[in-house]
């Protein structure tokens, strides 16, 4: 999958394997770990991106095509990528839900994982400011609302892809939670218009940029 060699048969083959680990090992109870909204997210992504026209740009795919003088349109339809925003939303919005109500709105659930993750570190003092937990809380609970909806809009994107990706920053540094983290902000790659990010790819290569 990294390298872009035989693309897609390797998503599947790796999808597959998510899928047992999350299904067998995770709902089946044999590595809880693997029981998880971060599995989860995983398991799906790669599978739906198995479904998508992955390996025809920057892979071993394209450069073997090219060798054989080969056609390989980097064009193809993108209702895999969609569906996983739409997973994302998904996920932004239960969480959210899950979040709704008094035990996290009032701080106290962030206010202990700070103080299982955090105590006698350098950041305890900041964290310890009176009223911070239940600010931050609230301004979770909030952002996750907006980007539920806002990757779903195209004129709100602007505005939830630099939230979102501030959000899982701060959740890396602060939370117990890097694997949810970096997928979720690796993932924002399919939330921006292919468009843009093929201009942005042939600007920063130096290449003529397409209107």
């Amino acid at each position: 999958m990294l390298l872009g060699l035989y693309a897609r048969a390797a998503t599947a083959a790796v999808g597959a394997i998510l899928i047992y680990f999350y299904y067998v090992l995770g709902v089946g109870g044999v590595w809880p770990l693997f029981f998880g909204h971060h599995a989860y997210l995983l398991m799906a992504a790669t599978c739906l991106l198995a479904l998508a026209p992955c390996g025809r740009s920057f892979s071993f795919d394209r450069f073997r095509a090219m060798n054989r003088r080969e056609e390989l349109s980097e064009e193809g339809p993108l209702w895999g990528q969609n569906l996983i925003v739409l997973q994302m939303a998904s996920l932004y919005f239960w969480t959210a839900f899950d979040k709704s109500g008094t035990p996290f709105l009032s701080g106290d659930r962030l206010e202990a994982i700070f103080n299982w993750g955090h105590t006698n570190r350098p950041v305890e003092p900041f964290l310890a400011v009176p009223g911070f937990a239940m600010a931050a809380s609230v301004a979770v609970v909030a952002v996750e609302y907006f980007l539920a909806v806002g990757i779903l809009v195209r004129r709100l994107a602007k505005f939830a892809i630099p939230a979102g990706l501030l959000l899982h920053a701060g959740f890396y540094v602060l939370l117990p939670v890097s694997t949810y983290s970096i997928s979720m902000m690796a993932l924002y790659l399919v939330v921006i218009h292919p468009d843009a990010l093929h201009r942005f790819l042939d600007r920063i290569q130096g290449r003529p940029v397409s209107q």
